[in-house]
This record gives C-alpha cells, sequence and structure tokens, in this order.
C-alpha cells in the first residue's frame, strides 16, 4: 500500500510514495533501470552499474546490485529511473542507502507558495533563506536592498569554516550593484563543497546577519536533475515551464536543502 506524503498545499509539487524494501514501479516486459547519479560515484562508475543492471529483468535484482554496490555505506543517495522497451521514463526513484529502501517520485496538486520570490528586502528574509542549508548553483546572484538597516551592497563579509575543528576563514562577498554573488571561491574550493557560515557587514562586524551553511553540488548533480525535468516535460502532459521550474525546486529541497528559485538555471531540453 502506497503512503502518499504531501509535502505543500496547493500548485503543483512533488511528493513521494513510500515503497518499503520493495520497488512499486508498473510490471513492463522490457523495462530497464537506469541510475541517474550516487554518492562519489564517476562517470565510469557510473556506466559501469548502468551496463550491469541492462542485464536484470526484475525489480528485486535491481534493487538487490543496489544494496550489494552501496551496502558498505552508512549515508547517501542513489537516484535512478525506470524506463519502457521505448526509453520512456515510467518512473523515477530515490534509493536510501542507509535505509535499504526506494521512495518513487509522483506528481499531486499541491502548493508552490514562495516559489516566486527573488529579492531580499529586510534583515528577517536575509537570515530566513540562509537557515539551515542552502543549496547553489555555480554562482548565487542575491538582489539584497534591506528596509530596515541602510548597509552598502559592497560591504558585506562572509565566514565560513568546512569542519568544526577548522578555524574560520573571512571573505569580502563580491557585489555589482545590489546583487551579491556567491561563489565556491568564497569559501576556498569549486563545487561540490560546502561549509558552515556567517554573514556580516563592515558597518557592524560584530553583528551576525545570518547563518547557516552554504552547498554547491557537483555539476553532474545538477546534470541530472536537468535529465528528469526533461524527461517529465516529455512524458507529462499539461505541464508549462513554470510548472516544471516549481517541480524542479521542489526536488532540490527535498533532496539536498533550501534553494533561493532564481537561482535554479533551466537549460533548453533537447
Amino acid at each position: 500500500m502506497l503512503l502518499w506524503k504531501r509535502i505543500l498545499a496547493l500548485g503543483v509539487i512533488w511528493v513521494w510514495c513510500i515503497a518499503g524494501t520493495a520497488l512499486r514501479a508498473q510490471e513492463v516486459i522490457g523495462q530497464r533501470f537506469v541510475i541517474t547519479s550516487c554518492p562519489g560515484c564517476t562517470s565510469e562508475e557510473k556506466q559501469t552499474y548502468n551496463q550491469r543492471a541492462e542485464e536484470l529483468t526484475s525489480e528485486a535484482e535491481f534493487l538487490g546490485l543496489l544494496r550489494s554496490e552501496f551496502g558498505r555505506m552508512n549515508a547517501g543517495m542513489v537516484r535512478y529511473q525506470v524506463l519502457d522497451p521505448n526509453g520512456s521514463l515510467l518512473a523515477a526513484y530515490v534509493y536510501n542507502i542507509p535505509e535499504r529502501n526506494s521512495q518513487r517520485l509522483a506528481l499531486a496538486t499541491l502548493a508552490s507558495k514562495g516559489l516566486d520570490t527573488w529579492g531580499i528586502r529586510s534583515r528577517s528574509e536575509l537570515r530566513d533563506l540562509f537557515a539551515d542549508t542552502l543549496v547553489i548553483r555555480d554562482t548565487l546572484r542575491l538582489w539584497v536592498r534591506l528596509s530596515d538597516a541602510g548597509l552598502a551592497p559592497s560591504g558585506y563579509l562572509i565566514l565560513w569554516r568546512g569542519t568544526d575543528d577548522e578555524p574560520p576563514h573571512s571573505a569580502h562577498v563580491p557585489n555589482m550593484g545590489d546583487t551579491l554573488l556567491f561563489s565556491a571561491l568564497l569559501i576556498g574550493g569549486e563545487a561540490p563543497c560546502e561549509a558552515q557560515i556567517v554573514l556580516r557587514h563592515r558597518t557592524s562586524p560584530e553583528v551576525d546577519l545570518a547563518k547557516g551553511v552554504l552547498r554547491f553540488l557537483a555539476p553532474e548533480e545538477w546534470r541530472a536533475l536537468d535529465d528528469l525535468r526533461c524527461a517529465l516535460r516529455s512524458n507529462e502532459q499539461g505541464l508549462d515551464s513554470t510548472d516544471l521550474d516549481k517541480l524542479q525546486v521542489q526536488l532540490i529541497r527535498k533532496w539536498y536543502g533550501k534553494v533561493h528559485p532564481p537561482n535554479v538555471v533551466v537549460h533548453s531540453c533537447p
């Protein structure tokens, strides 16, 4: 029995169908399974897994492959799709490695509140955006004009550290007018990477304006998200580009953390 869980109310978003330890994809003769992303996998490793999956004839065998290959890990998720013999998408799944089960993605008519916001106009909005984990694609271009603080856009500072034991580093946040630019270089590296951060301003360098975690996803993780978005566009009737943008934002939130919707760059589908 599938358990449907509502994520938000009104609008179109993702919901999860918990399938327990068995996959619930519809049985289709000749269906195949394709891994789109897995923790720490190189392109070659993912290709090897998919070549092995081509030889499997049942969902149980594919689940056994995932448990065998990733059973030694205690965290992470494997994302994969079920295709029909013609290569069309039947369903998309996430395999939770520590829980050793799969969850199916489906569509529901639910809400999209807050998905169209793009500017930060108060200190509370700034705190809310950076609270917990903020997922960034390439560079976050964040328009900031705080109505309750007279802060120049050229004066923002970021303090960051990769681990609790690491001493904090600091850097000036670049800006273009009222737009602040957050890239992986600010936290000393390139994607994928993440760091605990505190945002301050030079006018009051002792005051924390916001704090949380910045997480820059790897390019292959974004490609997997884009591929899934394009597959949905091809297989789901009645979804326009706005609907698909909202779905992608909700999917990122479910898998990785918060996201600033305008930062989700949508590439053209083939």
